[in-house]
């Protein structure tokens, strides 16, 4: 199985649109004359690329630390679209698709509510977006 990297880099991308910019301090340096380099930063969890887990939208969900890794990879299916998805979408787009769901279109492809409970009465363990 080949694996593709779809990570963006942390420092290089703008937080979600109302969170707290990344911020990178240097500590020690070498390049300084320190013996080391160290340094430390503050980010939202929802910097580049990231996962938010049931918890996020339901208290009762469960937290990142509580799903299996092997959720996130695997054998997956990308659909291509610059607009929201619905719910007639999916139903249509499902039967064709793996367990795991990317939905790629240059931060404009989306589901709506009835497209993510279609997803939700389904077998797919993980959607993503870009």
């Amino acid at each position: 199985m080949i694996i593709y990297d779809v990570s963006r880099s942390i420092p290089d991308t703008e937080p979600y649109e109302g969170d707290p910019k990344t911020k990178l301090d240097i500590i020690n340096s070498i390049e300084e004359g320190d013996m080391y380099n160290l340094s430390a930063f503050s980010m939202s969890s929802h910097t580049a690329t990231h996962i938010d887990a049931p918890y996020h939208y339901d208290e009762e969900g469960k937290k990142i630390d509580e799903i299996r890794l092997a959720t996130f990879y695997g054998k997956c299916t990308v659909v291509e679209t610059d607009r929201i998805l619905t719910g007639e979408d999916m139903e249509k787009i499902l039967p064709k698709c793996r367990k795991r769901l990317i939905i790629r279109g240059n931060g404009m492809g989306y589901i709506e509510s009835s497209a993510a409970q279609v997803i939700a009465d389904s077998d797919v363990v993980l959607v993503g977006t870009d």
